[in-house]
């Protein structure tokens, strides 16, 4: 088995900038996701050209805080513009539009996207799962993360998640086998799990989640051999 270890929300403060760019330096991330509307993503750029052995992908925002890049009007959280949890597809050309518009700022910026995630995993939902593959298709980005979970929660939940996961191979897009984050994949243990699977662990360096704490030879001293990214998933 493999692992995929990527730190969200690079670009987001200069805190979590430092946090990811020190995780990276002593080797506890392969890959990292920037977020173009973010307040320090010039900074977090001039980090990853320190790491050509690392991937770094785009993590898109549409719910949150930030400013968008298209002209939805105020704040992605209280727009009222798109309903990202409905069906209503008529708007996915608004989604289309902002995506597109945080891709074209990293790339002018100098990075090369290595793969697609999205702020508070809303590519879970159909409406935005449409939009993202359009724009990923779009600007020929071929691997994503994907919504199938390590854990069982519901036959309804997983098997949505499962169909979804399904869907997103289907189109050609390249995912891991799963994701996680490090208090669940060590509460669950690793003797389960696919040899042949990639597992992607998702993290955030200098925040409230302290996954810093997991930053040690327990997982590492164990598993480093076995980390790669997402420039390397090939299936």
């Amino acid at each position: 088995m493999k692992f995929i270890i990527n730190a969200d929300d690079f670009g987001i403060s200069h805190k979590v900038n430092k946090a990811i760019y020190n995780s990276a330096k002593e080797g506890y991330i392969s890959s990292g996701t920037l977020m173009a509307v973010a307040p320090y993503i010039e900074e977090a750029i001039e980090m990853t050209k320190e790491f050509e052995e690392m991937s770094f992908g785009i993590h898109l925002v549409f719910d949150s805080d930030f400013s968008s890049l298209s002209g939805v009007p105020e704040n992605f959280s209280s727009n009222g513009v798109v309903n990202i949890k409905g069906l209503n597809f008529t708007k996915r050309d608004i989604l289309v539009d902002e995506f597109s518009k945080q891709i074209e700022k990293l790339q002018n910026l100098g990075l090369r996207i290595s793969h697609i995630d999205t702020h508070h995993h809303i590519h879970l939902y159909p409406l935005v799962l449409s939009a993202v593959l359009q724009v990923a298709k779009k600007y020929n980005i071929k691997k994503i993360r994907s919504q199938k979970l390590l854990i069982k929660k519901s036959l309804v939940h997983d098997t949505y998640r499962y169909l979804h996961h399904q869907f997103t191979k289907s189109r050609g897009f390249m995912q891991p086998t799963a994701y996680t984050d490090f208090p669940t994949l060590i509460e669950l243990g690793i003797d389960h799990l696919d040899e042949e699977g990639i597992y992607e662990i998702m993290c955030h360096p200098g925040s409230r989640y302290n996954d810093e704490a997991y930053f040690n030879d327990a997982f590492y001293g164990m598993h480093r051999d076995k980390l790669i990214n997402f420039n390397q998933l090939n299936s």
